[in-house]
């Protein structure tokens, strides 16, 4: 069963022992999504070849070069939906592109949580996935 409406809903994880009062709102990423990621990632660059040894023209091609840096900060970005995390004094931290990624990048703790959410999340939606098929 397929909402057409909403082919990616998000899910809720609860971080361990916060009592559901800290949370992270996931989604997996499309085809479709991945594929704009890409454009948003991807520049043409010339090359030139010419066989060794020879006095031959080289001939020139293009090949895509792929920013994998920024590729990997848009997943992220796309991944990571929503949260309510706080910090130590309690006052929350905003849910915006710059903190996820200074989340991910800089607590193996919280990355390592999240790629468990996201492992589950795939797994969840295999399940379902059988299930509907099993029907």
């Amino acid at each position: 069963m397929f909402d057409i409406d909403n082919l990616n809903p998000v899910a809720r994880f609860y971080y361990p022992g916060t009592g559901k009062k800290e949370w992270v709102e996931l989604r997996n990423i499309p085809t479709s999504e991945l594929r704009k990621l890409r454009k948003k990632v991807i520049r043409q660059e010339v090359e030139y070849y010419r066989p060794d040894n020879t006095n031959e023209k080289p001939f020139r091609y293009e090949v895509d070069k792929i920013d994998d840096e920024k590729l990997f900060d848009e997943m992220w970005d796309y991944q990571i939906v929503n949260w309510k995390i706080v910090k130590i004094n309690g006052e929350e931290i905003p849910c915006t592109k710059e903190n996820k990624l200074l989340m991910v990048g800089n607590s193996k703790e919280f990355a390592d949580w999240i790629v468990k959410c996201l492992n589950q999340l795939a797994i969840d939606e295999e399940k379902k996935r059988d299930k509907s098929e099993k029907n």
